[in-house]
């Protein structure tokens, strides 16, 4: 589900007090708390992390969750490929 934030004061899990206050709405119309930022910036990077979850989740919607998580998992195996091929390139292709 998509989150939001509001400017209201809050307190993160590790005691630091923070500015924005993260929050998604349930089905039953109420808000629950998800997170608490110390920046908008911070806020904004979160809140636009889910919606990229949330954007890709509806579009695999007719897959089971096994084969979700199957793919995240392909997924990130093959940046991680990308990383290392691009990380030996730099290292013993330099000019």
């Amino acid at each position: 589900m998509p989150v939001y934030k509001k400017k209201q004061a809050c307190t993160q899990a590790d005691g630091d007090k923070g500015t924005y206050t993260l929050y998604h709405k349930l089905k039953n119309g109420k808000e629950e708390k998800v997170g608490c930022s110390t920046s908008k910036k911070k806020a904004q990077s979160y809140v636009k992390g889910s919606y990229a979850d949330w954007k890709w989740a509806k579009e695999k919607k007719n897959e089971s969750f096994e084969e979700l998580i199957l793919q995240r998992i392909l997924e990130w195996i093959e940046f991680e490929k990308s990383q290392q091929e691009n990380l030996f390139e730099s290292i013993y292709f330099e000019d």
